[in-house]
């Protein structure tokens, strides 16, 4: 019978990753990446089970790995079967441990892995990261004003629907947005503004929101202001703010039959597009 070190070589040479696993056994990632890498001390003995069955359909199941040979020898009746049924694989298992996250775009490219959702949501909950096409970026640590003006907008988006017996919903950071409806794009807006009921979810909001704000710091404006505009343009968000806390401007892209462009600093009366300039808000007016 196999244990769970074994389990886990043998994944490793078969070049087997977490999600492939999960979809075939329907163990959730986070549970797998736990057992097999020996974090879980006492796994349940129905996702053992279900693990020795997966691994069994593979030749092995009720031997050893010391009385069958090494997994990885050529010409073995794993490797057959996993060149006969190939499986989606993008990297390296050094990778998918020790994730390649980048702190700006452009980026010198350090992998040529594509991470999935199913990678991200197999993260801890403190590894603040957000993924575009792909690729991993972290989140910077929010600086004081920056948390100060994620407050007062959305405030002032709140209280505006509230008074107007709006259906919006408003969500500050933390909210995930699956953009292009794929596996492989969840960003992280400072504030999104939501419409359609329909398209939110446990997880998140599926599809394109109707307001996204972005509030840049130091070390992320590039991204923010040159690759999260093209996707969220692109994707078809109505309306796009840029805050600036340092140079105290606020840059508008909304989506009407083309694209529009406006300037705003913190002194003027800044309108809110989606609701048909019928909400305004002086950032100055909160002391900023």
């Amino acid at each position: 019978m196999l244990t769970i070190t074994e389990m886990e070589m043998l994944r490793k040479e078969l070049g087997l990753r977490y999600a492939m696993i999960s979809e075939k056994t329907g163990i959730p990632v986070s549970t797998l990446q736990k057992v097999l890498s020996g974090k879980t001390q006492s796994p349940r003995q129905e996702v053992l089970s279900k693990l020795r069955d997966f691994f069994s359909s593979f030749g092995y199941g009720t031997t050893s790995l010391g009385d069958i040979g090494y997994a990885g020898q050529r010409g073995n009746r794993a490797s057959m079967m996993l060149r006969e049924t190939p499986v989606p694989y993008y990297g390296t298992e050094a990778l998918e441990e020790e994730p390649v996250v980048y702190e700006e775009w452009p980026h010198e490219k350090l992998t040529d892995y594509v991470y999935t959702i199913d990678d991200f949501e197999s993260y801890p909950e403190d590894f603040r990261v957000e993924l575009i096409d792909g690729e991993l970026y972290n989140l910077a640590t929010p600086l004081t004003i920056h948390q100060e003006i994620q407050m007062i907008l959305s405030v002032a988006f709140f209280n505006y629907i509230r008074a107007n017996n709006g259906s919006c919903k408003v969500f500050p950071a933390g909210f995930g947005v699956r953009l292009d409806k794929d596996n492989f794009t969840l960003v992280i807006p400072d504030i999104t503004i939501c419409c359609e009921q329909e398209m939110i979810t446990e997880k998140g909001f599926e599809g394109a929101p109707d307001l996204v704000v972005e509030i840049l710091s130091p070390s992320n404006w590039k991204k923010d202001a040159i690759l999260k505009y093209k996707k969220y343009v692109g994707a078809g968000v109505r309306e796009y703010w840029i805050v600036d806390p340092r140079q105290r401007t606020v840059q508008i892209f909304r989506k009407d039959n083309g694209t529009s462009c406006s300037f705003y600093i913190f002194d003027d009366q800044i309108p809110v597009g989606i609701w048909d300039d019928k909400l305004s808000i002086c950032l100055a007016e909160y002391g900023l």
